[in-house]
């Protein structure tokens, strides 16, 4: 019974995190576009995350994406972006340049 309901409780944590992912930043996500494949590359970020980087720079080239993780989406940027974010200030962050 307790197993079920952690498991239970682990989707619906990952349902609500691909939910929040995938609103409002309408930005590209590696791994497959379904809630499964959120959580199986949120799974794989805890030992692979930087090969999903890799992958994630050559699919969507050098432009921002999302990278599901266990704890949450992370944005992940790249160093053409430096003086970007260097030029701006912290309460504001437009990615309509991408």
């Amino acid at each position: 019974m307790f197993l079920q309901l952690a498991i239970a409780l682990f989707l619906l944590f990952s349902f609500i995190q691909w939910r929040i992912s995938t609103s409002g930043l309408n930005l590209p996500r590696v791994g497959p576009p379904t809630v499964f494949g959120y959580i199986w590359t949120a799974l794989q970020s805890s030992y692979r995350t930087p090969a999903l980087i890799s992958e994630g720079r050559e699919k969507y080239s050098g432009r921002p994406f999302v990278l599901p993780t266990s704890s949450g989406s992370v944005v992940v940027v790249g160093p053409e972006c430096l003086q970007l974010f260097q030029q701006n200030n912290d309460t504001v962050v437009c990615l309509n340049r991408f």
